[in-house]
């Protein structure tokens, strides 16, 4: 059986990572696991994930006279309906 941790961050968001394969996956040349995925360790973390963090940050905000630093504010919405 692989071993996973998982990390869940305040923005609900969970990232696993491989902690170690089993014997099959060792001794498979692609390392694949046709076996049981063992789920070890659910960590809570206080913070926001990465992606979370930088979606947050290139977000600009209006200065004093209303314009905003990067683009217009109908190019971002635009922008954000298709994501």
């Amino acid at each position: 059986m692989c071993e996973y941790e998982e990390f869940i961050f305040s923005c609900g968001c969970s990232q696993k990572r491989l902690n170690s394969y089993c014997h099959l996956a060792r001794n498979d040349l692609n390392h694949q696991c046709f076996s049981i995925k063992k789920l070890r360790h659910v960590w809570e973390q206080q913070t926001e994930c990465k992606s979370c963090i930088a979606k947050r940050s290139s977000y600009t905000v209006p200065n004093q006279q209303g314009a905003f630093a990067s683009g217009s504010w109908q190019q971002q919405q635009q922008h954000a309906q298709y994501r």
